[in-house]
């Protein structure tokens, strides 16, 4: 019996020895070949020019007397300190946060302000339930408010926004004033990602972007519909000039709000024209805006901040600091990481370059913008290399929706650049012309095409005197000037909201 365990032992221990051996070379062979292709990929993309950290992609800090974020309101945002959380694992570990909780920085105090008794009453009467604070009072009510039909109660609602928005007025004064500075660009700490693995409260400053134009379409929405026109049109401008504020910032989170806020920014232009409470000069301005948002470029601008960030948020990924087989897994999936980045950043080149070259000829839409289909449906018939590149077969569908949600908004931006130059050509005319070919070159420089088919803009007067304006959304489906009823089918038409809903969701 002595002799069997004393063979069992030896056997057990060969076992561990020989998957110790195997784990280790597994992990050398990875860490080698990691290494070797990435300076390969380094190789061919330094060869055609691209930018590979982001002390080369992003551009310098302009001065500050030019910059929108270099202001006492934002200096919060910038402002950290090492503080202890608890992660998802349960673990205890250090990270970055914020000096003064994003709630008591100065562009969220107005929140804080109590609701006067004039502003109770007046809420009561609206019949909404007793707020508990001003915030509550304005996250209902502009819950209610762009859906309210009837007319006398939605004047009151509006006059209700405008009071509710009172403590905010200096804040919102000094952001109108800021963002007519020319350029924007917030002090984000790249330099913590190889020590943090992210950017530590990137979120708090683009979130606070979206939040502000939000107040903005609020205020506006309502001062539009209390006549106050002035007030409104430079609110209208500045919801357009906050488009602008995260341009330079390379990251997929930031464009997603860009996005976002360029969207807030077109319903208030968009409903001041149809009202035509504009005017020529307002417009003009508007259109010179309109005409700097380039949003695809903005895409493939941070579609390469990607490519970066992963790489160097991958090498940063650290081992635990107690625990030999977890310390091991993190070594080994630091490694497999590694390797993930040649891949990746080969492919995202050749993504970009044909986005790049499809986006002047026949428009980004469903047919010729999946860029990494084929590589898609090649990793799903190897299962080693899907497990090998998973960081890419989990990030390809971001990057779809990513893709869409641009060229979409895109399309509406040179719906609405259109839309001003033909009320310019009302003011002038008394109507609207008969063909868009009557608005070059004294309205607009160039009518500007849809970047989803690359083609002209669809344009019709109807029997009112108003006009349509159309063209095919994402799928390339027609219904006549119509949109659909999911996202992606139909046309987008100027002054209509596109469809939300998915034929996915509905299946469910």
């Amino acid at each position: 019996m002595k002799r069997f365990f004393q063979w069992a032992g030896v056997v057990v221990g060969s076992l561990i020895l020989l998957l110790l051996v195997t784990a280790g070379s597994f992990i050398g062979w990875l860490k080698w070949s990691g290494e070797r292709d990435w300076k390969r990929a380094e190789a061919e993309l330094r060869a055609k020019g691209e930018k590979l950290t982001f002390a080369e992609l992003v551009p310098p800090m302009p001065p500050d007397s030019e910059n929108f974020f270099a202001d006492p309101l934002w200096a919060g945002y910038s402002d950290l300190v090492r503080t202890n959380s608890r992660g998802c694992d349960g673990a205890e570990r250090q990270t970055m946060a914020l000096k003064v909780p994003a709630d008591q920085l100065p562009i969220r105090r107005w929140q804080k302000v109590p609701l006067t008794a004039q502003e109770s009453d007046q809420l009561a009467q609206l019949k909404i339930s007793k707020p508990r604070d001003r915030s509550s009072a304005y996250r209902t009510l502009k819950s209610i408010f762009p859906s309210e039909k009837n007319a006398d109660r939605k004047h009151e609602e509006a006059k209700a926004m405008l009071q509710l928005l009172t403590p905010a007025k200096e804040n919102l004064s000094r952001i109108v004033e800021l963002a007519r500075r020319p350029q924007a660009q917030f002090p984000l700490h790249y330099n913590l990602l190889a020590t943090e693995g992210s950017i530590p409260e990137l979120l708090a400053e683009t979130t606070e972007n979206l939040v502000l134009s939000q107040l903005f379409l609020n205020r506006a929405s309502s001062e539009l519909l209390l006549g106050k026109s002035d007030e409104a049109a430079t609110d209208a401008e500045t919801m357009l000039r906050l488009s602008f504020t995260q341009q330079n910032e390379p990251l997929l989170i930031s464009l997603l709000v860009r996005v976002s806020t360029t969207s807030l920014a077109l319903k208030v232009l968009d409903q001041g024209l149809a009202d035509h409470v504009w005017t020529g000069d307002q417009i003009a301005l508007y259109q010179g805006l309109l005409e700097k948002i380039d949003l695809p470029k903005g895409l493939l601008f941070v579609l390469r901040g990607e490519r970066i960030y992963g790489r160097e948020s991958w090498k940063a990924l650290q081992p635990p600091q107690q625990g030999f087989w977890a310390s091991l897994g993190v070594q080994a999936t630091r490694m497999l990481l590694e390797k993930n980045a040649a891949y990746h950043a080969l492919l995202m080149q050749g993504a970009l370059e044909s986005m790049e070259h499809s986006l002047h000829e026949s428009g980004w839409n469903r047919s010729n913008a999946q860029v990494f289909k084929e590589e898609q449906a090649a990793l799903a018939h190897h299962p080693l290399h899907r497990m090998m590149y998973i960081m890419m077969t989990l990030a390809v569908p971001a990057l779809d929706g990513a893709i869409e949600k641009t060229v979409e908004c895109q399309t509406q931006v040179n719906q609405s650049l259109i839309a001003c130059a033909l009320e310019r050509y009302r003011l002038a005319h008394g109507s609207y012309p008969a063909s868009l070919d009557a608005l070059t070159p004294e309205y607009l420089a160039k009518l500007p095409r849809s970047p989803i088919n690359g083609k002209p803009m669809t344009y019709s007067l109807k029997p009112d005197g108003t006009f349509l304006l159309w063209t095919q959304s994402w799928n390339l489906q027609s219904l006549d000037g119509k949109p659909g009823e999911y996202r992606g089918e139909g046309e987008i038409v100027w002054g209509q909201p596109l469809p939300t809903k998915t034929k996915e969701a509905s299946k469910q």
